[in-house]
């Protein structure tokens, strides 16, 4: 079942996900920082040694990068 907040109208199943998206982009080493200064582009994941089939082994898409971490 999802409770919505009052104030913010976000479930208790986003914020988990939410919190588990962000630990994981912790633990493979990527800070906001970092993805703002590549600019999250193809070029730019590359050159950081990351690639899309990197970020999925990782549990991370670039969506939910995008959407979590920049906020876009």
């Amino acid at each position: 079942m999802n409770i919505t907040f009052r104030k913010t109208g976000t479930t208790r199943a986003t914020a988990r996900t939410t919190a588990r998206t962000t630990a994981r982009t912790t633990a493979t080493g990527l800070t906001t920082a970092r993805l703002t200064t590549t600019g999250l582009t193809t070029t730019g994941l590359t050159t950081t040694g990351l690639t899309t089939a990197g970020l999925t082994t990782a549990g991370l898409t670039t969506a939910r990068l995008t959407t979590t971490i920049l906020g876009g």
